[in-house]
């Protein structure tokens, strides 16, 4: 090959990389939305935030992080809102009082416009310390169900949204989107809220129509005459190989500690499920969505946090909180697309009140989803593809 071929190739080389540089999608370079934009989130007003967000959980997940975030886009300030991790009920009472003890030196005199207690430790934690750190903060519950009216007088001004799971949507969500299931696997612990969801999903499969459910089997692992010693890790393993991948899904009820009663970080077993899983996982909360669960039938965290931003709003504005009457959301679907989309489910089952997150592109989507820019940039280097190959052929006779 002569040195004045390998020129020329240098030549169009340089050509094409100025050309693709000119459409915007040089080598090396990637547009992300919102790019160059200021993360950066501004503070409240007056100097501080408006709402105190109490979660009842050890460690944040989605459901705390969306319901944070909806909080503060409903108030209309990305600084509005300071959320706090108290704990899980689990961890007792000398616990919450050092949390108590750190919130009241940090805050001092100082007091929000609201507190939102989200999940019955959190409320719990309010009821016991309002008085002493909050006094003159209306109280919004969340996360938990309608708590005894003697409760609510423990709050002072207290009001907020209940909640209930929903495991007969949770069946219907699956046979939705999978009719094909014949054994839907489920996972649970031995505590006294896992046990109630076992009997209430067993319920529901038995009230469901017998044309939605066929023979499909529902099966607890660690729960079953004959395997009642509870779930542990090496048998949460082993129930999760059992998924099969056709006709098969996981049904995530909790799984909180093992039968010696030692604590299991729940994220950690979600992904070792998920992972071992041939089949997808479902869940009666959006908490491990993106972590491995695939649905969920619940109210979304993100609904809830608009709607409580609405009580914040209108007790700022001086309605009393005590006479408000706020109706309870209703459960939907919650799925994340990207995991989903892994077991072939075909879109037109996604049921139409859904809220969809981390959506892909359909094949049928693409050619229209594409940036025109991108499209311009693909004629481009196919056109000058083209070229190349062209002025190769030429050089190559000219040898």
């Amino acid at each position: 090959m002569t040195c004045r071929l390998w020129k020329s190739r240098l030549r169009l080389l340089a050509v094409v990389i100025a050309l693709l540089a000119w459409a915007g999608v040089a080598p090396g370079q990637a547009t992300a939305p919102g790019a160059g934009q200021n993360d950066e989130s501004p503070e409240a007003v007056d100097g501080r935030p408006m709402v105190v967000l109490l979660h009842g959980a050890d460690r944040p997940d989605e459901r705390t992080r969306a319901l944070a975030r909806s909080l503060a886009d409903g108030l209309g300030d990305p600084g509005s809102v300071v959320a706090v991790l108290l704990g899980s009920q689990e961890r007792g009472d000398d616990h919450f009082h050092a949390r108590f003890e750190a919130l009241r030196g940090a805050w001092g005199d100082g007091s929000p416009t609201a507190v939102v207690a989200d999940g019955e430790s959190a409320f719990a934690f309010m009821r016991k310390y309002r008085d002493n750190l909050f006094a003159s903060a209306p109280v919004f519950y969340c996360g938990m169900a309608a708590p005894p009216p003697e409760y609510l007088f423990q709050c002072g001004e207290c009001t907020g949204l209940p909640e209930a799971e929903d495991p007969a949507a949770a069946l219907d969500l699956i046979f939705r989107l999978r009719p094909q299931t014949r054994l839907v696997v489920g996972i649970a612990d031995g505590s006294s809220e896992s046990v109630a969801r076992m009997r209430a999903v067993r319920e529901s499969m038995e009230l469901m129509d017998a044309a939605s459910r066929g023979d499909t089997r529902i099966i607890f692992p660690g729960h079953e005459p004959g395997d009642d010693g509870g779930l542990t890790l090496a048998g949460l393993r082993g129930a999760a190989h059992g998924v099969p991948p056709s006709g098969g899904v996981a049904l995530f009820l909790g799984y909180a500690r093992d039968p010696r009663g030692n604590p299991v970080d729940e994220s950690q077993a979600v992904a070792m499920l998920a992972a071992r899983s041939a089949g997808p996982v479902f869940a009666l909360s959006d908490r491990h969505l993106g972590a491995g669960v695939a649905c969920a039938a619940t109210v979304p965290a993100s609904d809830l946090g608009h709607s409580l931003a609405g009580l914040v709003l209108r007790a700022a504005a001086g309605e009393a909180v005590g006479e408000m009457l706020p109706e309870p959301l209703a459960s939907r679907p919650v799925i994340d697309m990207a995991t989903l989309a892994r077991y072939g489910v075909p879109a037109h089952r996604l049921p139409e009140n859904a809220l969809v997150l981390n959506e892909v592109f359909r094949p049928d989507e693409t050619a229209e989803a594409l940036p025109a820019g991108l499209g311009v940039a693909a004629l481009v280097v196919a056109g000058l593809a083209g070229l190349y190959l062209l002025l190769r052929r030429l050089a190559f006779r000219r040898d």
